[in-house]
């Protein structure tokens, strides 16, 4: 029991910490807009370079807030819907109290 609230909690501050810097605010905003977007859309339109989007995507990735399909050489990102809005619920909710 103990071992399932450790991973629960380790992915809590995972999408936390996913949410928690501007630029990453940013490139899901953008993504929720124009879904889905290449990489490359991500980081010409938001002005960043290749190598800082590739890590804030991964970041956003891993905590399971955005999913990618690989095509050919070209990478594809969209929002992973049910789990930003159980972020966004869990939000308000604490806000709320």
């Amino acid at each position: 029991m103990a071992e399932v609230i450790h991973h629960q909690l380790k992915q809590a501050l995972a999408t936390i910490h996913a949410i928690a810097h501007p630029v990453r605010v940013k490139i899901l905003e953008h993504v929720l807009k124009k879904q889905p977007l290449l990489a490359r859309d991500i980081y010409n339109t938001l002005q960043l370079s290749p190598a800082i989007a590739s890590q804030q995507l991964r970041i956003l990735k891993d905590a399971g807030l955005l999913r990618s399909k690989r095509r050919a050489k070209e990478v594809w990102y969209e929002p992973n819907i049910p789990k930003l809005k159980r972020v966004l619920l869990a939000a308000y909710t604490y806000c709320a109290d």
